[in-house]
Parts: structure tokens; C-alpha cells; sequence
């Protein structure tokens, strides 16, 4: 799973308790959430070690900032994410 480097604890508990490994992913400068260009770098990292993609992308909204979720999205349709599940929820 990847989350957001800037909501280390709050985004990671959950993913530990479910017996997941997360993946902290850096924010951007523009509004200080998860980076998409760093979000494919982890992924296409975690690929080539591991041979798995994530399970699912941990996406935080920060201090009434949206985060660049078109970006986001096409890296996880791009890498065989849990992109399906939050599509769902974003567009609908």
C-alpha cells in the first residue's frame, strides 16, 4: 500500500493492522499532498523488487488542499493499482 509521507501515523496504523507493509510516498510543493511523479517512481520500485503492485493507494486530502487526484489516477491506472475502487468514489 502507499500513503502519504505527511500522514505517517494517522495512514499507516490501519495498513499495519491488516497485516500490509505501507509505502510512504513524499508530498508535492503545491499543495503538500502525495506526489504523483513520486507516487509511480515507489510503485514502479516496489514492482521491479517485489514483482506486485500496490493493493491500494492511501490519498489524503490536506489542510482543504485537494490533492492533483486526475495525476494520481492515471498512475494507478497506469500500474494495475486500486485505481477501480477510488474511481468509484471520485466520480460518482
Amino acid at each position: 500500500m502507499a500513503g502519504d509521507s505527511r500522514q505517517q501515523l494517522r495512514s499507516a496504523n490501519p495498513i499495519v493492522y491488516v497485516g500490509a507493509t505501507p509505502v510512504f510516498v513524499d508530498s508535492e510543493p503545491d499543495t503538500w499532498n502525495m506526489d504523483p511523479v513520486l507516487l509511480k517512481e515507489a510503485i514502479e520500485d516496489r514492482h521491479r523488487k517485489t514483482g506486485r503492485y500496490p493493493s491500494a493507494i492511501v490519498l489524503v486530502h490536506l489542510y482543504g488542499m485537494p490533492a492533483k487526484l486526475d495525476e494520481i489516477m492515471a498512475v494507478a491506472r497506469s500500474s494495475r493499482s486500486a485505481a477501480r475502487s477510488i474511481d468509484g468514489i471520485a466520480s460518482g
